[in-house]
């Protein structure tokens, strides 16, 4: 009989937790490091036993986690400085713009996954040119010759979309795809809010003048960023070719790679809409 296996996926703010309950003998590794080594004080090590010593199974299963979100003392160019999961730095875009330059040499189609909430900024970024090495990236795509399938898993923001081979960076761009969650914006709408009207909100209330219309507009402009960011609308705009379900994602994928690889020419220009056929064809094959 089948030993059982645990899954589970916990979310805050930025970070991301999956973790994985095995049979085992009650290890506990967190990002390939053991617990102790990961966690240096006693008393969050014993918070996090605490499930299983309360169901008896310490001894029983060995615990995997692999967290996401937080990067500490990351990126290198800022000193003491705290990274964000998803986005993009110094070091991100240089190891993809070697993965594209090796795909090209070896004539390897590319397929790109997004979540991401956009390329570092601030003066530390500028100095460490993360403006350039994103027009590098671009370049490297542009001239590649690779036809490319975008699939936005959830955010695709600004420059981090064009340079993660988004349709309007490049002319590679065969398909794009995005699921029931993805998110399509220059900025989210509190960022731009907050842009827009944070110092009309100082002066207002050094005035003492009501804030409630200053207010009413920042929510506004939230809202109408929020609506034109979701799947609905950016597939009417073109943002994105196609909204498909998250499980049916593989046969667009094979039915790309397969086209590729019968005739390494065949997929080029933007919006050839060649992959979508193949995959409707591919999906009532045999029905």
């Amino acid at each position: 009989m089948a030993e059982a296996t645990y899954y589970g996926t916990g979310r805050r703010k930025t970070s991301v937790a999956r973790v994985r309950l095995v049979p085992g003998q009650g290890n506990i590794t967190i990002n390939g490091r053991d617990l102790k080594d990961y966690f240096d004080l006693a008393t969050l090590e014993l918070i996090i036993k605490q499930p299983l010593e309360l169901t008896g199974t310490t001894s029983a299963y060995d615990v995997i986690a692999n967290v996401q979100g937080l990067l500490m003392n990351y990126p290198e160019y800022k000193q003491g400085s705290v990274g964000i999961g998803g986005k993009l730095y110094r070091q991100g875009l240089i190891k993809m713009n070697e993965f594209v330059t090796l795909c090209a040499r070896d004539k390897t189609p590319i397929i790109w996954l997004q979540d991401t909430t956009g390329i570092d900024v601030g003066d530390d970024a500028e100095k460490a040119e993360l403006l350039g090495l994103g027009q590098s990236l671009i370049y490297s795509i542009e001239n590649s010759k690779l036809p490319s399938l975008e699939v936005t898993l959830r955010k695709a923001s600004a420059a981090a979309h064009y340079v993660l081979g988004g349709p309007q960076g490049n002319n590679t761009n065969v398909f794009s795809i995005g699921t029931g969650a993805c998110e399509y914006y220059v900025m989210p709408g509190e960022t731009a809010a907050n842009a827009m009207y944070s110092r009309k909100l100082v002066k207002a209330k050094k005035a003492g003048e009501p804030l409630q219309p200053i207010i009413d507009k920042m929510n506004a402009m939230i809202q109408m960023y929020t609506d034109k960011s979701r799947p609905k609308y950016c597939t009417k705009q073109g943002m994105v070719d196609e909204i498909v379900d998250l499980t049916d994602l593989r046969p667009y994928i094979q039915a790309f790679t397969e086209a590729y690889y019968q005739n390494a020419q065949a997929i080029c220009p933007m919006h050839q809409m060649l992959a979508p056929r193949s995959t409707r064809e591919f999906i009532n094959y045999g029905k």
